[in-house]
């Protein structure tokens, strides 16, 4: 969590002392989530949007997008047979939700074939410091040609996590590279799936 000091704060929200008392006092439970440090009052950026109908409204409607996925995901569940592979990968641990968007107009089989050359460069380079699993699919733009990639990934020794994740950026440093921390709250892995699992543009990979 990021924070501001009090007067910092203030001006970026554009509101007044008195104003931030007044909240902070009608909403105990946010003052406790701000910090007090040599006698300087720190206060989380993401109480901002408490000061802003456009924050407000913009956080509101995200909020309905996560509600509406969520009940996707659980009519998912409903339908899946016991033995869903989608339910498999959910019940695993992943730590990386990432999409890499080529620079190039690129095939099925060749956005295939990097994600299986990246998880040889991983491989390469830290077989003996963890253990890494990959799940990836490959999908078609809808606004333009070409494809890109989803993928999850998890890695057993967390102290290397950020040096995996530079490695995939260096690997992709010609396109783009999204990488987000995994939420299992979100349905990623039913996302990655929604066109279904076909030919040979997604694998499961481990070592």
């Amino acid at each position: 969590m990021k924070y501001l000091l009090k007067k910092e704060f203030i001006k970026e929200a554009d509101t007044s002392k008195s104003t931030l008392y007044k909240f902070y006092k009608k909403y105990p439970n946010l003052m406790d989530e701000t910090k007090l440090v040599r006698n300087r009052r720190l206060i989380p950026t993401a109480h901002m949007k408490y000061f802003s109908t456009e924050a407000m409204l913009e956080d509101s409607i995200r909020k309905e997008e996560k509600i509406e996925e969520l009940k996707s995901f659980l009519d998912h569940i409903r339908n899946c047979e016991p033995d869903d592979f989608r339910l498999s990968l959910w019940r695993a641990d992943w730590d990386i939700f990432g999409t890499i968007s080529y620079k190039y107009e690129l095939s099925r089989s060749h956005c295939e074939r990097k994600l299986r050359e990246l998880f040889r460069h991983l491989e390469h380079h830290f077989l003996h410091k963890t253990n890494l699993r990959m799940f990836f699919n490959t999908e078609q733009y809808e606004l333009r040609g070409g494809h890109h990639n989803h993928f999850i990934m998890h890695c057993s020794n967390p102290a290397i996590l950020k040096d995996v994740k530079e490695s995939i950026k260096q690997f992709f440093s010609y396109d783009r590279v999204d990488l987000q921390p995994y939420d299992k709250y979100r349905p990623a892995t039913f996302y990655i799936c929604k066109d279904g699992l076909n030919d040979e543009d997604w694998d499961d990979l481990e070592f």
